[in-house]
Order: C-alpha cells, then sequence, then structure tokens
C-alpha cells in the first residue's frame, strides 16, 4: 500500500453507473472511454494564448454569424428553395447561443478562480445542437420528398429529388466535419506548449472516435451472450503483507481511534493496536513459535482476538480461527488437522467452559509445568494461553505473554517485516459446516487483505471516514476480513456492540458511536428490525452496511434501506475458500438487483457459470457457478486430495452453487448442488420453494430440504418458524403454495419449528434439518 508521510491515500474511482437503462451504458461507455471529460475540458475554456485566442474567435464566432446573413439573404432571394437557408439560419443561431455559453461559463470560472482546464461540467447546447443537427437532417429529406413527390426513374422530379436529396446530404455533413474540427482546435488553441499542439491534436481526435465508438457499442446493447463475466478495474492489488499496511496506516495517523469494543468501554488507537500487537508477538517468538506455525484463537469477540490477529501477521504465524461453540470433539478435530503449536482460549462462552474442554483433551495439564505441554492425544501442541483473570493450572496467561516479549525480541519482529511474503499463508478458517465437515482454508496475506481492500472500496470507504458496527463473529470471514481487517485496509475505526450478537447492544452502538456501517446475516438484521426499542435509537449516521450470508428476503431488504436508513447497503457473496468475497452489489444498484441478485464480480475477478460437462452455459441458463482470481485459497490445510475436488489445475474454484448469469454480468444463485431436490425426474431448487413461502403473513423463516423416497426419488420437506403471535396449519400452507407455484413444487411435507440449527454466524445447517426430517419418516434412527 502506497504511502505517504503527510496524509492518507486519496483514492478517485467510483463504482460504475447502473446498466438497466440505455442512458446508463452511454455513461458508462463515456467514462470508459474518457470521452465525457475530454469532451467538457474542449468545450469549456479558451487559452490566454494570443493565437489561439484568434483561432477561436474566427472558427467560434465568425462562421455561425456568416451562416445567419448568408441564410437571411438566401431567403429573402430564393423564397421557393428556403429549406437550405432556414437550416442555415437556425444552425447559426444554435451555435452562436452555444459558444457565448462557453465563453460566460469560462470567464465566471476564471472569475471565481477556478481553473477551466479543471472544470468538467459540460455545455448543454452540444447536445441541443446535435440534436438539431440529426432532426434536421430526418425533416429536411422527407420535405423534399413531399415536396416532389413519388416518382419512377422515368420521372424527370427524380433527377431534381436526388440532387436535392445529395446536396442537403452534403451540406449537413460539412456542417458535422465543422463540429469536430471546432472540438478539436479549441483543444490545440487551450495548449500554450507549441512543442506539444500536434500530440494534444491527436490527443483530442482520438478522445472523439473512443467516444463514438462507444456510443455506438452502448447504442447496440453490448450484451454478453455467455455466462461469463470478470471485474474490470483500474485499481491495482495491493502488494503488501496485513503486518505492514497495518504499519502504513498507523503512521498517518497513529491517534485514530482503530477498535471499540463497548463491553468495558475499550478504546485503541492506531498506534495502541500496532504497539501491544508488536509486545504479544515478541511473547510468541519468546515462547519458541516461530513464522509458520500455527496458533489457535477460540473464543468470542474481544480486544484479545484482535491483538493475536495483527500479533500473528506481524510475526509470520499462521492463525487459526476456531469456532467458539465447538466441543470437545470438534476442538481435537481442528488442532489435530492444522498441527497447532499453541492455543489461545477464552474462559468460557453460552456455557462453554473452554479450559474444562482443553482439560478433557489434555489431561497432561493437570501435572505439567505452566506452558510446557506434552499432549498424548495432541503432540503438536505445547502452550495453552488463557485469556481472563484467572489461573489455570498447566497454561499460561495471556497478559503474561504480552509482557513476556523482550526489547531484542520486538527488534526481530520490526526486521521480519522486510522478510515476510504477502503471498504467504497467514489465515486458517475453517469452512461453516452447514454441509458437514469443516475443511480448513488456507489463505495468504494476499488474499484477504486484498479482499478486505476491494470490499471497502464498493461500499465507499476510501471516500470518507469510516466507523462499523461489527455484530458478527471475529472467528468467522465476515467479521474477520470484512470486518477487523478495515483497519488495516482503510484505516477504518471498528466497533464491536458485544462479545456475540445481540440487537440493542448492536442498536445502541450504532447510535452511540455514530456508526456508518453496519455488517450482519439477515437474521440479524430482522432481529434488530424486529426489536421493540428500534424507534428509540438514532441511525441516521449510517450510510452503508453489508448483509451476507443467507438469501435476504425483499422486505428485510425495504426496511434496512428506509427503517434503518441504509440506501447504500449491500450484499456480498463468496466462501470462505474465497477469502470470502467474490461478488457484490453496488450502493446505487435498485432493490430488485439487491434482492434478486448477488451483484457483480468484485475487481480482478473472473466469474463463469457452467453445465455438468464444464462447458460456459449461455445467459439465464442455471449452472454451477466458478470463480477464478486473486480471492481463490491457497488450499485446505493438509488436505490435497479436497483441494483437488474444486480447485482445478486451471485455477477455477467450484463453489457447489447452482447460479444463474444476466447479460449485464449479475449473478442470481438460486440454490446449492447439494439443496436441489429430483422430484419425480423434475429439478425443484429449494430457495425458490422458500422464497414464496417466505411471503406468507404468519411466517417468520422457512428453510427446504429433500427426503429420499422410493418412487419419485425425493420429497419435499418444509421447516416453517412463525412470526410471534401468528399460527396456521399445514394445509393453509400447502394451499397458499398450490396458487403460486407448480404442483410438482408444492411441499409433501411441512413441520412447524420454534428456531432453526444455526452456525455462530447465524447460517441455517440444513444437514441438521436434513436428518432431522428423515428421522420423523423413520428413513433413519
Amino acid at each position: 500500500m502506497e504511502t505517504s508521510s503527510e496524509k492518507a491515500p486519496e483514492y478517485t474511482d467510483q463504482p460504475p453507473p447502473s446498466y438497466e437503462s440505455l442512458f446508463g451504458k452511454i455513461k458508462q461507455a463515456k467514462q470508459n472511454s474518457g470521452g465525457n471529460v475530454a469532451f467538457a475540458q474542449n468545450v469549456v475554456g479558451i487559452t490566454t494564448n494570443s493565437f489561439g485566442y484568434i483561432i477561436f474567435l474566427v472558427l467560434v464566432l465568425a462562421i455561425p454569424i456568416t451562416c445567419i446573413v448568408i441564410g437571411s439573404s438566401f431567403l429573402h432571394q430564393c423564397p421557393a428553395q428556403r429549406y437550405i437557408p432556414i437550416y442555415l439560419i437556425v444552425f447559426g443561431v444554435f451555435t452562436l447561443i452555444r459558444d457565448v455559453s462557453s465563453l460566460i461559463q469560462t470567464f465566471k470560472a476564471r472569475k471565481d478562480g477556478i481553473d477551466e482546464n479543471q472544470q468538467q461540467k459540460p455545455n448543454p447546447f452540444d447536445g441541443l445542437l446535435s440534436c438539431f443537427l440529426f432532426a434536421w437532417f430526418i425533416c429536411g429529406n422527407v420535405w423534399i420528398y413531399q415536396t416532389y413527390g413519388n416518382f419512377t426513374t422515368s420521372n424527370p422530379a427524380a433527377s431534381d429529388y436526388c440532387h436535392h436529396t445529395l446536396f442537403y446530404f452534403s451540406f449537413w455533413l460539412l456542417n458535422v466535419t465543422y463540429i469536430i474540427l471546432e472540438k478539436i482546435t479549441r483543444a490545440i488553441s487551450r495548449n500554450e506548449n507549441m512543442q506539444t499542439r500536434k500530440l494534444f491534436r491527436l490527443t483530442a481526435l482520438n478522445n472523439l472516435l473512443k467516444c463514438c465508438r462507444s456510443y455506438a457499442q452502448a447504442s447496440s446493447g453490448n450484451k454478453q451472450k455467455w455466462s461469463y463475466a470478470h471485474g474490470p478495474s483500474d485499481t491495482p492489488l495491493l502488494g503488501s503483507t496485513i503486518g505492514q499496511a497495518l504499519q502504513d496506516w498507523t503512521e498517518l495517523r497513529p491517534d485514530k481511534e482503530a477498535a471499540v469494543f463497548c463491553k468495558g468501554n475499550i478504546r485503541k488507537t492506531f498506534q495502541q493496536i500496532l504497539e501491544e500487537s508488536d509486545q504479544l508477538a515478541a511473547g510468541l517468538l519468546e515462547l519458541g513459535i516461530k513464522r509458520g506455525d500455527r496458533v489457535g484463537i477460540w473464543g468470542p469477540n474481544s480486544i484479545e482476538w484482535i491483538l493475536t490477529q495483527y500479533a500473528t501477521a506481524r510475526a509470520g504465524i499462521i492463525l487459526v480461527n476456531i469456532n467458539p461453540m465447538y466441543i470437545a470433539n470438534e476442538m481435537e478435530y481442528v488442532l489435530e488437522q492444522t498441527g497447532c503449536k499453541a492455543i489461545i482460549a477464552a474462559e468460557e462462552f453460552k456455557g462453554h467452559d473452554y479450559y474444562d474442554i482443553l482439560f478433557h483433551l489434555i489431561p497432561e495439564l493437570a501435572r505439567c509445568e505452566d506452558g510446557f505441554i506434552k499432549s498424548h492425544r495432541l503432540p503438536e501442541l505445547e502452550t495453552v494461553i488463557m485469556i481472563g483473570k484467572k489461573k489455570h493450572q498447566g497454561t499460561l496467561k495471556f497478559s503474561s505473554v504480552l509482557e513476556a516479549g523482550t526489547s531484542k525480541r520486538k527488534a526481530e519482529i520490526m526486521d521480519l517485516q522486510k522478510r515476510l511474503q504477502f503471498d504467504d499463508p497467514i489465515n486458517i478458517q475453517f469452512t461453516s459446516g452447514t454441509t458437514g465437515s469443516p475443511k480448513g482454508a488456507t489463505l495468504s496475506h494476499h488474499n484477504i487483505l486484498n479482499n478486505s481492500y476491494f470490499i471497502g472500496r464498493r461500499l465507499g470507504y476510501h471516500e470518507k471516514e469510516t466507523r462499523i458496527c461489527i455484530p458478527v463473529p471475529l472467528y468467522h470471514c465476515f467479521g474477520m476480513v470484512i470486518g477487523s481487517l478495515t483497519m488495516a485496509s482503510h484505516g477504518a475505526t471498528c466497533v464491536f456492540p458485544s462479545p456475540a450478537f445481540d440487537a440493542k447492544n448492536t442498536l445502541e452502538a450504532i447510535s452511540k458511536e455514530r456508526c456508518t456501517s453496519v455488517y450482519g446475516v439477515p437474521t440479524m438484521f430482522i432481529d434488530m428490525l424486529n426489536h421493540p426499542d428500534l424507534p428509540k435509537y438514532k441511525l441516521s449516521s449510517l450510510y452503508t452496511g453489508i448483509m451476507a450470508g443467507a438469501p435476504c428476503p425483499i422486505e428485510t431488504m425495504r426496511e434496512v434501506i428506509g427503517i434503518m436508513e441504509m440506501p447504500g447497503v449491500t450484499v456480498c457473496y463468496g466462501t470462505t475458500e474465497n477469502s470470502p468475497v467474490t461478488f457484490q452489489n453496488f450502493r446505487d444498484d435498485n432493490i430488485e438487483k439487491k434482492i434478486g441478485t448477488i451483484g457483480k464480480p468484485h475487481p480482478h475477478v473472473e466469474a463463469k457459470v457452467i453445465d455438468e460437462y464444464g462447458n460456459v452455459v449461455p445467459c439465464g441458463t442455471p449452472g454451477e457457478l466458478c470463480t477464478r482470481g486473486y480471492t481463490t485459497m491457497l488450499g485446505y490445510w493438509n488436505n490435497p486430495a479436497r483441494t483437488a475436488d474444486v480447485i482445478k489445475p486451471d485455477r477455477w474454484y467450484h463453489t457447489g452453487d447452482i447460479a444463474t448469469m444476466d447479460e449485464d454480468g449479475y449473478c442470481s444463485v438460486v440454490g446449492r448442488i447439494t439443496d436441489m431436490i429430483i422430484r419425480g425426474g423434475e429439478n425443484v431448487y429449494a430457495f425458490e420453494i422458500e422464497q414464496v413461502i417466505y411471503h406468507h403473513p404468519c411466517v417468520k423463516d422457512v428453510q427446504v430440504v429433500g427426503v429420499p423416497v422410493e418412487r419419485l426419488g425425493e420429497e419435499i420437506y418444509a421447516f416453517i418458524e412463525f412470526k410471534e403471535g401468528y399460527t396456521c396449519t399445514e394445509e393453509n400452507i400447502k394451499d397458499y403454495c398450490k396458487t403460486r407455484m407448480a404442483r410438482f413444487k408444492v411441499p409433501r411435507y411441512v413441520k412447524f419449528v420454534k428456531e432453526f440449527p444455526l452456525t455462530a454466524t447465524g447460517k441455517v445447517q440444513k444437514f441438521k434439518l436434513k436428518n432431522e426430517a428423515m428421522r420423523d419418516l423413520n428413513l433413519i434412527d
């Protein structure tokens, strides 16, 4: 990340305009060609150079005045041939008005002390004049045709008609040529350096030609036919490590707030975060943990989590994110898979006693020296570090490790920044486990730092001061990459309302800390919107945010935009294996785009939709979504076979999601391959049924799975959660579906539940629902 010692980096590129209309396409085409700015700069302003000023006056003022004079004289002498003089007069008047308007605009800019070379406001009479030229050409030919009537080649009037039409077209083309030459001449006259005029003339002409080509492409639609898209960008990828990026921002804004933890009112500046992270990194080195070793972090959102995240990045140690809801067997699986050398754990969370779980796995804690474990079941694990004030047998306190780093070790950390590479692995994040056993996605500095950076750019973090409310868990890529890593990628302030999500705490944090952005999965936003105290909180500071992790119901999106005052909220799509985000909406997309699609590919990311044979399908055709780019993980840790299943030799990552792509590159996910239900030979997508049932007035949430049956192959099983105070019957739900979808899509089984099995991030674990459905039907024990 390039920085200076005086101010933070400035960025000027904006999100592309909407492609929803021809006008949007034209606007985009002008921006792509550079013609918009070039045209405006050529039209507005004159030079102080005397030679250029004379040329300007002759061409810009003399020619339209001459047209008016000649036209008036010709009209008086030859009233029968009035279409030519009228054309001359009107053309002259329009041109003169436009030129005088440009002069006034320029002199006003100079009077106000504005550099007209930087002024980009176009002259409205340019467009009016162009419309006049086109309209007059059409109307003139119609008038000539009506004058001479219908004719054939034997009709004497035919030659006169052809003569007048050719003359009229030639005169019209001459005027259009005049407009183009005038623009080039203006551009030349504005350049005071005689040696560069030739180059400037070619540049101006090139801009004109590029703009014309872009207009032609826009008017023809420029639609793609196949389901392939990529995210173009003039903004390069960051070639930096996470630790270096944090140091860069610290040098720029050392006293700016970096992190706020509302519980306990803990506030840390960038300088404090960097110093304490380096102190912890030095303490880890003192324990014998070195670059490339793995250290696990197990606990809810806390300042210790953030310090561990940046300490490991500064030391080149690979951080292993562990779900705070894991129990003993899941913890053993993660530690064994990754070969963690140390684990940093909280004392407890939501009834889980972490030390008790660890003691169950490592009974050697009872008799080992503090910080020096020799475990039979986990031979690579050497140290357990506990967060909190209590001292636990066989473990080290987090505060003790923080204090253990010597000045020599801190110097090693500083020296290490020159040797760490941005392609080094730095993080292992386990998949959420919504479909089965989690796998450890290995990610580099380059993966996650750039992903955080480009997510922030699409949200506008590079344009204004940003305070992000982060109620999502840090152990998940949503909280860590999209959330806390924005300190290093954008110099943002991260606000954490509570250790785990709580609607009231989140609303309080937004209001009190004046957050400009908030993150969450749809269920989190639903809980905030349904909180009885919502009207009490001031949310006017919000302008954007992210909703991700699951499809968003349209009513929820409308209320987030309206009630929570977040017009720029976006939807993100991705996978843990992709750092995580590969698709995202733009802030100015309409609500249909935000709930009906996952947006367009991120900058520097390719995407395609393929059939079962690996061929790219036409736009609008469902198939498997694949992505490729800087986001793609290095692989599953210590699992090359599973890696080869999803990342092919050409580096395309196969998501397992069924999607469609439209002609503008917007993508819609319709389900997972594993979620597709094949009922009697018909392909049925669970998401499609869920969207219909969700609109039932009694339904708060719905999940649909397929269960195996003998005759039809699979049947549809719907789990429904009611809104508070509402109820209905199974038959009512089925009748509702029958009027809104094909009969083969109507659920055969309906079950009402009070809640769904969720991951720590609020994502529904459908495999558990499917097991429950199969038990209900006596298909499994």
